[in-house]
């Protein structure tokens, strides 16, 4: 299986060190892990990445939808069975890119809950709830869930 990892940049932080550890074990169990850098330079870990056996690519975000049809044809290109989005920043275009593309299994992982307001906060609700919809998900103050399970109240937003 291929794994897809979206960093902003790569740097000497925590999921890049444990994924630098664990690239070993998990290339034993047929996982074959990419990261991607979306940053302006690919990151100061990068290099220690790669040399850990993890394929580093390189794309510096672009806000326009020529980058995103490229990603797309980068994806599908690639046939990732995972693609997992660590930033938040495009994090719904990356999502939106990732299931266009047709991987299986999109993963967000979220580390932190901005305090948006206003107009901000309005757009990000609406991009979790089609991000989770698309991927057959629903969504709750508390994150992303089966579809089978009902959707709990979200009064809280």
């Amino acid at each position: 299986m291929r794994v897809l990892l979206i960093f902003n940049s790569i740097e000497h932080s925590g999921a890049e060190v444990m994924l630098t550890q664990a690239a070993p074990l998990m290339r034993a169990r047929g996982i074959e892990l990419h990261a991607l850098s979306t940053g302006t330079q690919p990151g100061s870990f990068a290099t220690v990445m790669a040399s850990s056996g993890i394929v580093v690519h390189h794309r510096p975000l672009r806000k326009s939808p020529v980058y995103f049809v490229s990603l797309v044809r980068f994806l599908r290109a690639s046939r990732f069975g995972v693609v997992h989005i660590s930033p938040e920043r495009a994090f719904f275009w990356y999502t939106l890119s990732a299931r266009l593309a047709g991987v299986p299994l999109v993963v967000r992982q979220v580390h932190n809950v901005f305090p948006f307001q206003g107009l901000l906060r309005v757009r990000r609700s609406v991009q979790r709830r089609v991000s989770c919809w698309s991927s057959g998900l629903w969504s709750s103050p508390r994150g992303c869930g089966p579809s089978s399970t009902p959707a709990p109240s979200d009064r809280s937003r």
